[in-house]
């Protein structure tokens, strides 16, 4: 299979699980969905479509398999980011005030954040999705590196 391919297969259903999987907590409460618990496991989503795409990436090499991991996250990430900004940005824009709270709380952050960087513009939501990419292509090589053993 091509990437492009796999990214379809895989990635868009896996942004559209990672945005049905937010939703889901959203409808039980916002404090819910904002719970760390809930952010960090949706990543085994992420996780799943990127080792199924690397076991149906054709060939040995190192390189495809991490190029087919990494797009998969890439245009799932792009979808949630899209959901990210709508949610937050236009439907319940209260959301950011909640979080800040919520992230307030953690002696992590406390004090040295600034509830004007929570702010959700269309800048601000693109560039927290290409910090994320950062994260993702480490995800990606450790993937690809389990996977192609």
């Amino acid at each position: 299979m091509t990437t492009k391919t796999l990214v379809i297969k895989y990635g868009l259903p896996a942004g559209v699980s990672v945005v049905a999987y937010f939703l889901l907590f959203y409808a039980f409460g916002r404090e819910i969905m904002l719970n760390y618990g809930v952010w960090w496991s949706s990543v085994l989503i992420n996780l799943v479509a990127m080792g199924l795409a690397v076991k149906n990436t054709p060939g040995f090499e190192f390189k495809n398999k991490l190029r087919s991991a990494f797009a998969v996250f890439a245009v799932s990430n792009a979808l949630f980011y899209v959901f990210y900004y709508i949610l937050f940005g236009v439907i319940d824009p209260g959301l950011v005030e909640l979080q800040y709270k919520t992230i307030a709380g953690n002696p992590l952050f406390g004090e040295q954040l600034d509830l004007k960087e929570l702010s959700i513009t269309p800048g601000r939501t693109f560039f927290f999705y290409c910090r994320s990419l950062i994260g993702g292509f480490i995800l990606s090589a450790a993937v690809a590196g389990v996977i192609n053993r």
